[in-house]
């Protein structure tokens, strides 16, 4: 007899789910957007969110639209100047704008030190950059390359990519619209981007000795309306209990890969959902954000402040659909999950692909705006193009669009989608969607977790001996990984007398389920956002590299500072008071654990 799991007992169920899920709303939705520059509050977007509207009522999926009023950057027009030469360039989304005039000085070239372009602000980096227009090559983490290169006293930077064309990029810190905590980290200088053709000719001006470049730069700025739409699918059993799946609308150019057809998945999703909805248990809520790439997630972010106490009271978790179904991209492998959700989602791959995954940790990007709420993620971008594949095909790493480097050009275009993978992914979408909702018990491991941070605790605790100890840290995380251990074998035993873990009978009923899941939902809060942010609730971190654990990783960086030194102190300070919100949160989260416990 096969071997049924804990996410093999609605099997039936599922099988009805994924079976109906086909391209009859994704696929013309992907080919009427292929005709659409939806640029974030430009006219084309509001009609592609119409288009999902009118989708929705002709369905009589329940819905709502939003009035969203974001802080926006749409790069308009750009170039360098060099030897009384125009050379084409892009700028950077939130790049500052020079015009009518430009930005003019000594230019330099730099080599980043890292492939994340992540730089120390030493005096040597003041003394190098200070003043001079920077051209390097193009980092995957440009905002923080940015910022350090702004605090360094640069004039402008100039990135050059690695082919042609040019990659739209996005050069701001700041997640979401700013606010006042935040608003001074908006970028003062210029960044600009260029092909490999046109940076040859500025570092061969560069060689020639000291050399002087100007940079121009248009961006129109500022609060723009837009339209946020979000279906909601009311679930029979625990409707105030949710799932949020959801991914961007909008893109730079016609945006196939990214993310036209995770737009159309997530429409597909909704026609299969609403028509099972006397199956579905618990509600789902579809959203289609704004501002992905030109807000800096601002669209995300906007709906994660307007929902926050609800969003924290009922979220279950949370799915971003972004660059599904893409050509090539066969690899499911290597998702991002958060580590409670990773045997789910493993699960969930192997059920639908047969492929034995490894998901790994979510970093500070796409649209992962409730990491601050505490909100456990998965799925954060979908099916990649395999490795082997890649390098045959003479590729470099990008951001999305399944890996394709035509991501963020004016290259993602129809030929982009496969629709063979675009119906595997969806489908996948759609199961782990359904399991999360339908579930008795939430597929959530907070043990595993709890573990993690165990771990991440003992490696700072090398780099912090002598300064601060952290074993304690140490000793709580691994309490609660061996009550959580117990507490869901509990469980586990007591969801086998209830009928394969439907509500049939035994001594988990409804109410106990639904308090049970109300504790591990609180759980998340706790632990979820000690291991992925430092700013605390309802506010948001920067949009640069999060290191694990963030509150007790300035220990790594007690080494840089000579011990006595006041830059010594002061990270010796921040791990002090990391150490304090880091216990007060896992033995809260201890607490909540005992009392669910005594339920089962």
């Amino acid at each position: 007899m096969e071997e049924r799991s804990l996410f093999q007992q609605v099997a039936a169920c599922e099988r009805q789910i994924v079976g109906s899920i086909n391209l009859a709303e994704a696929w013309p939705l992907v080919e009427r957007f292929a005709g659409l520059y939806r640029h974030s509050s430009d006219p084309d977007e509001f009609v592609a969110a119409e288009h999902i509207l009118s989708r929705l009522v002709t369905l009589g999926i329940p819905h709502h639209r939003y009035d969203a009023n974001l802080f926006l950057s749409l790069p308009r027009e750009a170039f360098v100047e060099i030897a009384g030469n125009r050379l084409p360039a892009k700028a950077a989304s939130h790049s500052a704008s020079t015009a009518p005039g430009m930005v003019t000085g000594s230019i330099v070239s730099f080599a980043l030190p890292n492939p994340e372009g992540i730089l120390d602000v030493t005096p040597e980096l003041k003394a190098q950059v200070g003043g001079k227009i920077v051209v390097a090559e193009w980092p995957s983490a440009g905002e923080a390359t940015t910022a350090q290169l702004m605090e360094a006293g640069a004039s402008g930077a100039v990135f050059i990519h690695p082919k042609e064309p040019v990659h739209e990029d996005i050069c701001t810190t700041i997640w979401g619209s700013p606010e006042r905590l935040s608003m001074d980290r908006r970028p003062t200088i210029p960044v600009l981007n260029v092909s490999r053709p046109v940076g040859e000719k500025v570092l061969a001006h560069i060689a020639g000795g000291p050399a002087g470049a100007s940079l121009y730069t248009r961006l129109d700025v500022g609060w723009k309306k837009t339209l946020l739409v979000v279906a909601e699918i009311e679930g029979c059993v625990w409707p105030q209990e949710f799932v949020l799946l959801h991914g961007h609308l909008d893109s730079w150019h016609v945006g196939i890969g990214d993310n036209a057809t995770g737009d159309g998945a997530m429409l597909e999703i909704a026609r299969t959902l609403w028509q099972h909805r006397r199956d579905l248990k618990r509600s789902v809520r579809i959203a289609w954000w704004t501002g992905h790439s030109t807000g800096r997630y601002a669209g995300s972010t906007w709906y994660a402040d307007a929902f926050a106490l609800d969003l924290v009271e009922g979220c279950i978790a949370h799915l971003n659909c972004d660059s599904p179904g893409c050509r090539w991209a066969t690899d499911l492998t290597r998702v991002p999950a958060m580590t409670e959700l990773v045997e789910f989602t493993k699960q969930a791959i192997k059920d639908v692909t047969g492929q034995a995954a490894n998901p790994r940790r979510m970093h500070r990007a796409g649209d992962c705006s409730f990491n601050n709420l505490g909100i456990s993620a998965t799925m954060m971008l979908s099916s990649a193009i395999p490795e082997e594949v890649r390098k045959a095909k003479g590729m470099y790493g990008v951001g999305g669009c399944g890996g394709n480097n035509e991501w963020h050009t004016e290259g993602d275009t129809l030929e982009i989608a496969d629709k063979d993978l675009l119906l595997r992914d969806t489908r996948l979408y759609a199961l782990m969607v359904w399991r999360l909702a339908n579930l008795a018990f939430h597929p959530l491991d907070y043990g595993c977790t709890a573990s993690e941070i165990a771990a991440l605790a003992r490696e700072y605790q090398k780099c912090s001996v002598g300064a601060l100890d952290l074993s304690p840290v140490v000793d709580e995380a691994c309490s609660l990984a061996e009550k959580a251990a117990r507490f869901y074998k509990s469980v586990a035993e007591a969801q086998a007398k209830t009928d394969a873990g439907t509500l049939a009978a035994g001594t988990l009923d409804a109410g106990t389920l639904a308090a049970l899941n109300a504790a591990q939902r609180q759980i998340g809060r706790e632990l979820v956002e000690i291991d992925y942010t430092r700013e605390g609730r309802f506010h948001q971190d920067p949009a640069a590299p999060t290191p694990p654990l963030p509150d007790l990783a300035w220990a790594k960086d007690l080494k840089r500072f000579e011990p006595g030194s006041p830059e010594y102190g002061f990270t010796l300070l921040s791990l002090r008071r990391g150490l304090n919100r880091v216990m007060y949160r896992i033995r809260k989260a201890q607490a909540l654990l005992d009392q669910a416990a005594s339920l089962v």
